[in-house]
């Protein structure tokens, strides 16, 4: 298990064959790993000015690379048309992403909207007044499953009025798998337990399905507290060691959206914290802010990505 700020480790270019990656930057998806972007700096980007971005994980080099980035546009920016080679997913963390795309789908996505851009598709940002804060993933798609349109969803949360969200409320000290509520399974791969120490004070948990292929599945999970407004953690509710998040086959990575965490394995998960968990690893939480919003992507760690040299 690895926590990690800030390392970049650059690879041998003495070879007669093509040149290696130059940059490799929490690449390992053999690894366990935990990114605490607040601990980042914003780095300006060399494509445009006022665009800044916190690299998670990059595999390639300053142009080109598969990467996993929280970016960072200033009010009334854009970008000529570009294309994807490699693919493109998104997901708003504050403001609006504006876009300007074919006529298949409109480009104006507020906060907790989660895009795909398919393999060699083309747009072309506009930010507007409000700036717009993403974490995106270049070229992490592959070629074996034609998506073939621009798609986006709605996440928003069921307070702020989104809708398509499956709940299941943990009410009672039972870990019986039998018993509705006790746990949650996704995909048969990421696995939730949920106990409480006060049956009074119940637990949610909410799922919003995003998107899914044999290769791939994305959804966003929230976890309530029934605790006041005025409580700010309910770990004194919480029995640790029993609510996880376990890296099921091909593993998981998942960003904390909203609120915070805390975990055995790796300490805190703030606000925008990244965590990849292998196969068999995982997060026990001993603690979570009242209203905790996940964004997980799930059994995608060893698909066949589309070769960075064609992205």
């Amino acid at each position: 298990l690895t926590v990690t700020t800030s390392t970049t480790k650059m690879s041998d270019s003495n070879t007669t064959a093509a040149p290696l990656p130059k940059i490799s930057l929490n690449s390992d998806k053999t690894r366990s790993q935990l990114v605490r972007t607040s601990e980042l700096e914003w780095k300006p980007t060399a494509a445009r000015g006022g665009v800044f971005r916190r690299m998670i994980e990059r595999l390639g080099d300053e142009e080109k690379a598969r990467a996993t980035t929280v970016v960072k546009f200033n009010p009334h920016q854009d970008f000529p048309e570009h294309t994807h080679r490699g693919g493109e997913e998104f997901f708003v963390l504050d403001g609006v992403w504006r876009d300007k795309y074919s006529k298949e789908v409109p480009g104006d996505y507020a906060k907790y909207s989660y895009v795909r851009n398919y393999i060699n598709s083309a747009h072309s940002p506009c930010i507007g007044e409000e700036g717009v804060l993403i974490l995106v993933k270049l070229c992490q798609m592959t070629e074996e499953y034609d998506e073939g349109e621009h798609r986006r969803w709605d996440g928003r949360p069921e307070k702020e009025g989104g809708e398509g969200w499956d709940a299941v409320e943990v009410k009672a000290t039972i870990l019986d798998s039998e018993q509705q509520g006790a746990e949650l399974k996704f995909n048969n791969s990421t696995l939730m337990k949920g106990e409480l120490q006060d049956a009074s004070v119940p637990l949610t948990i909410r799922q919003k399905e995003f998107f899914k292929s044999p290769f791939e599945h994305v959804f966003a999970l929230t976890v309530e507290s029934g605790k006041s407004e005025n409580s700010e953690l309910f770990e004194s509710n919480l029995k640790p060691s029993q609510l996880t998040l376990t890296g099921g086959k091909d593993g998981l990575e998942f960003l904390v959206v909203e609120g915070q965490m805390e975990s055995k394995e790796f300490g805190l998960h703030d606000k925008h914290s990244w965590t990849r968990l292998v196969e068999g690893d995982k997060v026990t939480m001993t603690s979570v802010s009242k209203d905790l919003y996940l964004w997980i992507k799930e059994g995608h760690l060893n698909m066949p990505e589309k070769p960075l040299e064609r992205c």
